[in-house]
């Protein structure tokens, strides 16, 4: 599909994780799916634990299931495999 990439994320991550893939991608074009492999709740930017909400409270909640620095790691990840494709 020429220079654009599709990327999926599982769970709901935090829209400073999309724009960070999307404004640092190889790709002219980069969209970003969420909820695409599984449910694993809301993916909120380190510093967003700092607050205590339903959406990072990963101790006591369904909501959120990955620890603090999930999203950092899952957009780093991402970013190197759209970057390595272009």
């Amino acid at each position: 599909m020429g220079n654009i990439a599709i990327v999926g994320l599982p769970g709901e991550p935090f829209v400073e994780g999309q724009l960070e893939l999307k404004k640092n991608s190889a790709a002219n074009f980069l969209m970003v799916a969420h909820c695409a492999s599984q449910y694993v709740g809301y993916i909120a930017p380190k510093a967003a634990y700092a607050h205590d909400s339903h959406e990072t409270n990963y101790l006591y909640t369904n909501w959120a299931k990955l620890k603090p620095g999930s999203l950092e790691i899952i957009v780093d990840s991402a970013k190197k495999m759209v970057n390595g494709l272009f």
